[in-house]
């Protein structure tokens, strides 16, 4: 059993971009994921000094 490739949108341009992207192909936006879901966010969203994950809520406090 394999598991499906999952893809989400670029949280900038809203294009489909794979999961383990670094980041969109289309607008070029740097992505990091938030560690307890997976979903992607934006490398801007994720320096703020605490940022949230739009999918699950979890808040990342980065050091």
């Amino acid at each position: 059993m394999s598991e499906p490739t999952t893809t989400q949108e670029c949280p900038k341009c809203n294009d489909v971009i794979s999961e383990m992207a670094e980041k969109c192909p289309a607008c070029d936006t740097k992505l990091v994921m938030c560690d307890r879901c997976g979903s992607l966010v934006t490398e801007e969203e994720f320096k703020a000094a605490v940022s949230m994950c739009e999918n699950c809520w979890h808040v990342t406090v980065n050091q």
